[in-house]
This record gives C-alpha cells, structure tokens and sequence, in this order.
C-alpha cells in the first residue's frame, strides 16, 4: 500500500489513515454517536407532527375498545343470557325492517320493535313528506356496515344501550305518484351514501333475554315465547298480554339520534329523576307529542285530533302553543331531543324538554332555506291521573283492548277491534313549545 502524505501506516489497517494524530476514544464515541443516532434524531424531528395525531387516534381507539368491552361485560352480568353477537344480528334485522317499512310508507310493519314515540315520529313526518311536499323518501340498497356499543344507562329500574349505527343507502325523494319505473330509475341513479346515527334500545332492568326466540320476523312473545298472530298495527300477545314494544319484557328501540347531535354525557348533565321515572320514556313520549304539534301546526290552528294531547291550560292560540313549529314547515328534521328539568308543582309534574330541530317554513313568512329552530317542549302530568302506561314505552291514546294506535282522525271506537276509547288520555300532555 502506498503511504498517505500525512498519514500512518498500521499492519492492522488495510488501508490509509488520513489522519494526522491517532484518533481518541472520546472523539471515536462522539463521531458513533452522531452517525448512529443523528438519523434517528433527525427523523424523529420530522416525523413528530405526524405521529402525535397517530399516536392520538391510536390512544382513542383503545380507549374506545374498552369501553366497548367493558359495556358488553356489564351486559353479561345483568342478563347471562345475553350474547352479543345475537342481539347484534337482531339489531341489523329490525333496523333494516324499520328503514323498509319507512321507503315503504308503511310503518305499521315495523311498529313491533320501535317505542310509540319512534312510530309516532315517523308515521307523521312521512304523512307531512307527502302533504306538505308533495314527495315520498324512497331507499335501496340499505346495509349496516357496523354496530358497537357507546355507552349502557341504568336508570330508575330501565336499562339504556347507546349503540353507534354505521349504515349506507341510496335514497331519492319522488312525486307522491310516481310510478315503481321511475322510483327505480331515480333510485339507480342516486349515488351510494354513509351516515353515522346513535340508536337507542331500552328495557326494563330485571327483563332477561329469552334464548331461540325471534320477536322481529317470527314475532315470538318476548315474554310467554307463544308465537303472536298480530297482523295489523297491533303490537299486543293474545296470550299473556305483552305489549311487543312496551320495554317491559325486550329491548325496544326509543330513539334516534344524529351521531353529530348525541351527547354521551346527558344522563349525567341532566336533572336527578324520582324512582320510577325514566328519562329515555319521558324523552320518547315528548317526541311523540312534538310531532303531533307539527301536525297540527300544519293546519294553521289547533285541530281536534290533538286536543286530547294538550294539557290543561293549554294556549288555544296556535302562535302561543307552537311557538317556533307554528306553521306549515317542509321536510322537518329533528336532530336529537333532550330533558331539561323536571319538577313538580301544584299537584302537576312539569317536564322541559330541549327540541333541536330545522326545516323551512313554508307558510305563514316563507324561508328561502331550512332554518336551525332550537326549541324547548314543555309537557305535564297531574299527578292523580297517572296512568300505568305513562311510565312505559306505550302510548296511553293506544287501544286498551288490542294495543293499535290511534289514527289521526282519533275515533271514538278503534278500527281494529272495535273497543270504546277513551276521550282523556291519562299520560303525559303538551303544554306549549317556546
């Protein structure tokens, strides 16, 4: 080997040492130092503003898990013989025959597995679809792409679970005479799109899960077993009596709300309740008041048929009583609903309940464009006209006798079973809407 002009030459060393002075130990360590953990440095300076987001997400999706699991274990403790995967595959069968029933207008078909408040709901917004609108919401293609647990309530004898529903569709809004070609043609055409809402499923605490029977399709009692051969908007078991959708003997679903609208911390944030009271039932009966407000907003004044719903003391003047929802209003939307206060006074319970909802108004003072109308329901209940089904899932206007409900013209008689009804209902009314 050729000696460098200024180097040393080793017999160790295969090579030239261009080095003049024999390198240190310490400048040995510091050069490793660099060369080995300068990339790593470097990098980590680069890749920081990418990996706190990821190490974020990262951290909620566990925390998420856990909760996940930890809902699920305290299933299993109040009911052994609840297993998720089954009650899951239910909640994908009745929820894909709620969102059939409603393409279909006919929301007797799914009445079985959703409270009156949800039937309610959606048998009128459907009706004021084709009055006011002129249109039918029309869906294909319907799929639940997930379903997990967010958050399990028991309160006051009832147990709540907040499940968080991912699902797709295609969905078009058609002439209320429009034909099955053009419905098809329309709905082919529709692009494919995801949504996210929080359903709720309540029953009552001590109710336990009833292996091999299938409430939705089979229409097994959740109660005695014995198969119902209810065929029309009645809901009841001929057998032991059982309201399907009562919430006293299965999971019954009781709301739906907007994933953007929920908040997971409201029956926490909310007013302490008596024994007894449940908050998902006074929340599910205020939704089905509130839709029957905007019913009878619609007609510009204070119909008949929902006299029977309106507590004593009640404005007669429909600005007065509908407040914000006086008026005809198209395509309205109710995002989420939510208790305020409850109280009591003179002898009346008082519930306040806030409405966050949007829709134009299309008389009187038209809108150019849906407007956001928060709104709060107020609703009361004498305290000596309790009736059993004012503290259950059921609507007291629903016939005693067969459990159908009351059609908008609210005869005297019901039309299924011929039974008398009674004029007053002993549930809780509306009082005004501000």
């Amino acid at each position: 080997f050729f000696q460098a002009e200024d180097g040393i030459r080793d017999y160790k060393v295969t090579g030239v040492q261009t080095c003049a002075l024999p390198i240190s130990a310490e400048d040995a360590l510091w050069q490793w130092a660099f060369l080995v953990l300068g990339p790593i440095v470097l990098g980590s300076v680069l890749v920081a503003p990418f990996a706190k987001p990821l190490l974020r997400r990262w951290r909620s999706s566990l925390a998420r898990q856990r909760a996940i699991q930890d809902v699920k274990y305290r299933l299993s403790e109040l009911d052994p013989a609840f297993r998720w995967p089954d009650f899951e595959a239910r909640v994908r069968r009745g929820t894909t025959l709620l969102f059939q029933a409603w393409s279909d207008g006919q929301l007797e078909n799914a009445r079985h597995v959703v409270s009156s408040g949800v039937y309610q709901r959606f048998r009128i917004q459907c009706r004021l679809l084709a009055d006011v609108d002129g249109i039918r919401n029309r869906l294909a293609d319907f799929r639940v792409l997930d379903i997990h647990p967010e958050r399990l309530d028991v309160e006051n004898g009832y147990e709540t679970l907040h499940l968080r529903i991912q699902a797709e569709l295609r969905d078009v809004n058609v002439p209320v005479n429009a034909d099955g070609v053009t419905t098809a043609k329309a709905l082919a055409a529709a692009p494919v799109t995801t949504f996210e809402e929080i359903h709720a499923y309540t029953r009552r605490r001590g109710a336990t899960t009833r292996p091999g029977t299938d409430p939705i399709e089979r229409h097994d009692c959740p109660n005695c077993g014995a198969r119902a051969s209810f065929s029309h908007a009645s809901v009841r078991c001929e057998h032991c009596d059982t309201e399907f959708n009562s919430g006293e003997a299965d999971w019954v679903l009781t709301e739906i709300t907007q994933a953007v609208e929920w908040n997971p911390e409201g029956s926490e944030t909310g007013p302490a309740l008596p024994e007894g009271m449940s908050r998902q039932i006074l929340e599910d009966k205020a939704a089905a008041l509130f839709w029957r407000a905007l019913a009878g907003a619609a007609t510009l004044r204070v119909p008949s048929t929902l006299s029977p719903y309106l507590a004593d003391g009640a404005a007669d003047d429909p600005e007065d009583l509908y407040g914000p929802a006086a008026g005809t209003h198209a395509i309205p939307v109710v995002g989420g609903l939510e208790l305020r206060d409850l109280f009591e006074r003179d002898g009346v319970r008082w519930a306040l309940l806030d409405v966050r909802w949007s829709s134009r108004r299309v008389q009187p003072n038209p809108d150019t464009a849906p407007q956001n109308r928060p709104s709060v329901l107020t609703m009361a209940l004498p305290c000596d006209e309790t009736d059993l089904r004012s503290q259950r899932f059921s609507d007291a206007s629903d016939c005693g006798t067969c459990g159908a409900p009351v059609t908008d013209r609210h005869e005297p008689t019901c039309p299924y079973c011929g039974a008398t009804r009674t004029v007053h209902i002993a549930d809780w009314r509306l009082f005004r809407i501000v």
